[in-house]
């Protein structure tokens, strides 16, 4: 029997379980004149009630994750919001590709390798719905042809001659020639073999015939030493044994554009350059 000093009080206690807020059973104490509790029974119930609780909700009835492994990429990155999920949750990939590609497939798969669908929700971001399984997502990025918002550089071949010069420059670069451009009948001719291959294409010489033939850009073009060019008015003519030509004739057969600059006679020769596509 207790004596006049102790009074029996009930102890009732909530805790804060993962699930959300938790009553407790009531626990028995002792309450003391100078107010303190012997409440060891108490807080040895809270433990054993937070310790079942921690795994998820006493008795077995916790909530169950599942992983989400992401496979390692080439060219970009992907990223879950989360590593791991229960049952219907809504997991968000981020897929984001390097500079130069772009995302070409993502999937994603169960345990048992069935696919789950994934909902584009724009931006390189997709979602589903976590099933009760491991899930995996694969995906593979693209070599793009330009960066986006940035169209391709246009390539081209700039070739500069000076008249009595047989220093000629090629996109910048200095070649030394044994034959300099020269100003006859007052029209500027410049060596053809030089100027052609310089934009990429090719010169064949027939000494029997004296034909010149030229190829570029799938073109053929043939000329004959002396041979007047109807449309130009003139014909090839052979100088320290190279032929030249009209530069008019350059930019109308080779489809380059030309330049005249009087003060320095200088022609500048400027073709587009056609990129070579290849079969993978």
């Amino acid at each position: 029997m207790l004596r006049a000093r102790y009074r029996k009080v009930t102890i009732c206690a909530r805790v804060q379980m993962p699930s959300g807020m938790k009553e407790l059973s009531p626990v028995p104490a002792v309450i003391r004149p100078v107010n303190r509790f012997l409440i060891v029974a108490a807080l040895r119930h809270i433990h054993e009630c937070v310790g079942r609780g921690s795994t998820g909700g006493g008795g077995g009835g916790g909530v169950t994750k599942y992983a989400v492994a992401v496979s390692p990429a080439d060219n970009g990155k992907v990223t879950p919001d989360k590593t791991s999920a229960a049952k219907g949750s809504v997991v968000t990939i981020t897929a984001m590709a390097n500079d130069g590609y772009a995302l070409d497939t993502i999937k994603a798969t169960d345990k048992a390798g069935k696919e789950i669908k994934l909902t584009d929700k724009g931006d390189g971001k997709y979602t589903f719905t976590m099933p009760a399984s491991k899930v995996e997502v694969k995906a593979a990025f693209k070599q793009t042809a330009s960066k986006p918002g940035k169209p391709a550089e246009e390539m081209k071949t700039v070739v500069v001659m000076q008249i009595g010069s047989k220093t000629m420059f090629v996109n910048g670069k200095a070649y030394e020639k044994d034959a300099a451009p020269v100003i006859m009948n007052d029209r500027t001719l410049v060596p053809i073999r030089f100027v052609t291959e310089s934009l990429g294409g090719t010169v064949a010489w027939n000494a029997e015939t004296k034909e010149v033939t030229l190829v570029i850009d799938g073109k053929e073009i043939k000329m004959t030493i002396g041979k007047t060019i109807e449309k130009y008015g003139v014909a090839p003519v052979i100088i320290d044994s190279r032929t030249f030509v009209p530069v008019r004739f350059v930019a109308d057969e080779l489809g380059a554009t030309t330049a005249w600059n009087a003060e320095t006679k200088t022609v500048t020769i400027t073709k587009a350059v056609t990129p070579v596509k290849t079969e993978k």
